[in-house]
């Protein structure tokens, strides 16, 4: 059955990927407007293991950094693999392998490997994260006994999203996205309602991180079967199959993982900081306009990742004319829809939360406009970042570096004064002066190129 579907979508994949990542945002609105007004519920659950559940959330995303962006250059490199008639350019990171199925069985080989290491430095995080970092802070000043357990059972969670992430990098790669992206919408539809049902059944910490991690279990066993399902040779390996040194590929990974670690400090590190110096009762509207904001973000962000595996293919196999055509439309496209959406954003989102959670108290006026315009910018440095990575190519380690540093420290210096107009002002003023601007320019030095 899933072969029969792979063989239909063929001509489709990129547009069909784009339409899961779709219904993958749709589930993740769904899910958030029906369980944020459970959660936010005093009633349900008091104003402070609210606050602590949605910081935790936005902490948590810092122990996926262990997977430093080796998913992104897997995809990439699966991409390369099963290029078949492929020329390696001399700054490309792609590594020479087999191609097609044979090649991808090395991959997993290696990724097997790989992730086991990295679950096991996302657990030593978790400890380091809650028992060292967060008592430092305000966050936890009126925590609870359960609140530990929470954490955890939230943060195996992560982890079991880490191996996920694995799977579905080597599905992305064969340019299947629009199976990712749809099994993890239905991830969200599960995790959705098991939180639901936890918080009018139990409505505690711990029973939340338990609806998660169950979720969280059942989307990567999913993703296993597919992933297996679907390869011929059932990613077997033989006496024949080339073994892949795990340092071999972290030199093709790593750039894209400073980068994606510094990249949380550039658009994830808000909510934990305001909850450490504001408190916990601070966290709440600045996180429901990054809920809005992140939902948009990824929506628009569906029309070029599942156009990534082809924008390869073709620069691989040196079809610069439609590689070029690939990337000028989408982000032509990009640009034009996020400029409808930000504007969106800033006249309604006011009315939005009023209507969905009934919380008169939102973000001012001159928050929500920098916010907007930040996040319009950064997305199409985003969407240009990775045309660009998807050649094989990782040039934005220093610039985004900077970004993370100058962003922190606006906020620590901006957020006592200003409160979150000051954390909004941050992220827009360092993401100009740095990385935003750069990674523009470098896309359009790509488009250029191949031209010629």
């Amino acid at each position: 059955m899933l072969t029969s579907l792979s063989k239909r979508l063929e001509p489709f994949r990129a547009r069909a990927g784009t339409l899961a990542g779709w219904f993958q945002q749709a589930c993740g609105l769904l899910v958030a407007a029906v369980s944020l007004p459970f959660i936010l519920d005093p009633n349900i659950l008091t104003p402070v293991q609210s606050g602590l559940w949605l910081a935790f959330q936005s902490i948590l995303a810092f122990v996926y950094l262990s997977d430093f962006g080796i998913s992104f250059a897997l995809a990439r490199q699966a991409a390369y693999t099963m290029t078949e008639d492929r020329k390696r350019t001399e700054d490309s990171e792609f590594i020479e392998t087999e191609t097609g199925w044979e090649g991808m069985t090395s991959l997993y080989e290696m990724g097997t490997r790989l992730f086991v290491i990295l679950g096991v430095i996302a657990i030593l995080l978790l400890a380091l994260v809650y028992e060292l970092l967060l008592p430092v802070g305000k966050l936890l000043n009126d925590s609870a006994p359960e609140t530990r357990v929470a954490w955890y059972l939230l943060g195996l969670s992560t982890v079991t999203g880490l191996q996920s992430r694995f799977y579905m990098a080597l599905l992305d790669g064969t340019g299947r996205v629009y199976l990712t992206k749809f099994i993890a919408g239905c991830g969200q539809l599960l995790a959705g309602g098991l939180i639901v049902l936890a918080l009018v059944t139990n409505p505690s910490l711990p029973a939340l991180g338990g609806a998660v991690l169950a979720a969280s279990v059942a989307q990567m066993t999913t993703l296993l079967v597919i992933l297996k399902r679907i390869a011929p040779n059932r990613l077997k390996k033989t006496p024949q199959t080339q073994t892949i040194p795990i340092s071999t590929f972290w030199k093709s990974a790593y750039p894209i993982g400073i980068m994606v670690l510094a990249a949380f400090f550039v658009s994830h590190i808000q909510v934990p900081l305001i909850g450490s110096l504001l408190g916990a009762t601070m966290v709440a509207p600045f996180f429901v306009a990054q809920k809005i904001l992140h939902t948009f973000s990824q929506s628009l962000l569906h029309l070029v990742s599942p156009q990534l595996p082809h924008f390869t293919n073709e620069f691989a196999s040196e079809n610069k004319a439609a590689a070029r055509r690939r990337l000028t439309r989408i982000m032509l496209i990009f640009v034009s829809a996020g400029a409808a959406g930000y504007l969106g954003f800033y006249l309604f989102s006011p009315w939005l939360v009023k209507v969905w959670l009934n919380k008169p108290s939102y973000l001012d006026a001159t928050t929500l406009a920098i916010l907007a315009v930040d996040w319009f910018i950064l997305n199409i440095g985003i969407a240009a970042s990775w045309f660009v990575m998807a050649s094989g190519r990782t040039p934005f380690v220093k610039t985004t570096i900077a970004a993370a540093v100058l962003n922190v420290l606006g906020i620590l210096v901006l957020a006592p004064d200003m409160g979150l107009q000051g954390v909004a002002l941050a992220g827009l003023m360092s993401g100009l002066a740095t990385q935003n601007v750069y990674a523009m320019w470098r896309g359009t030095k790509l488009r250029s190129e191949l031209a010629a």
